[in-house]
């Protein structure tokens, strides 16, 4: 692990007549390496193939967590190009963009937000299944009145015209409640 993290493992290798393989290495990858290959041996013992998992209390580096936000400048120009779009895109898609911004949640969070998670009256969303786990967030006004608009179409509050989730399986894979 700490070998690939300083780039020992680094290399250039030609693959096809065009192709080309550039190894870099690095924390990040040596991280991600060392957690694939826990998994692969948890899979293992839990298939009886192995007693044990060698990976196991391996210290990992820490995640180089990114923390960039928009600027206000770059909120006023994605506020501009939502409201040029809502005429040539549909408008649940644009509405889902809004809540987001305004809300700060994942995409999946969003997509897959279902009417019976919400609760206008109190601004609150219940949300059982995020990457967190369980969480009660609570809504801005202007959250709940993109939300409003929604037509009930559907358990999913951003439904397309057959009332299921706007953009694939996305929602889709979210267990009904």
């Amino acid at each position: 692990m700490h070998g690939v993290a300083a780039g020992i493992t680094a290399t250039i290798e030609k693959t096809k007549p065009r192709g080309l393989s550039i190894v870099r290495g690095g924390p990040g990858v040596a991280t991600r390496t060392v957690g694939l290959l826990g998994a692969i041996f948890t899979y293992s013992v839990r298939k009886g193939m192995r007693i044990d998992n060698p990976v196991h209390g391996v210290m990992r580096f820490a995640d180089q967590r990114r923390d960039r936000r928009l600027t206000d400048d770059e909120y006023r120009h994605l506020g501009a190009a939502l409201s040029m779009t809502e005429q040539e895109v549909w408008k649940p898609t644009i509405d889902a963009t809004w809540l987001m911004i305004l809300t700060g949640w994942r995409r999946g969070e969003v997509l897959g937000l279902r009417w019976s998670e919400i609760d206008l009256r109190r601004r609150t969303a219940r949300l059982a299944d995020t990457k967190t786990g369980a969480t009660m967030r609570p809504l801005s006004q202007l959250a709940c009145e993109v939300i409003q608009v929604q037509p009930r179409s559907g358990d999913v509050v951003f439904a397309n015209r057959s009332g299921g989730p706007i953009v694939g399986d996305v929602a889709a894979d979210r267990q009904p409640r």
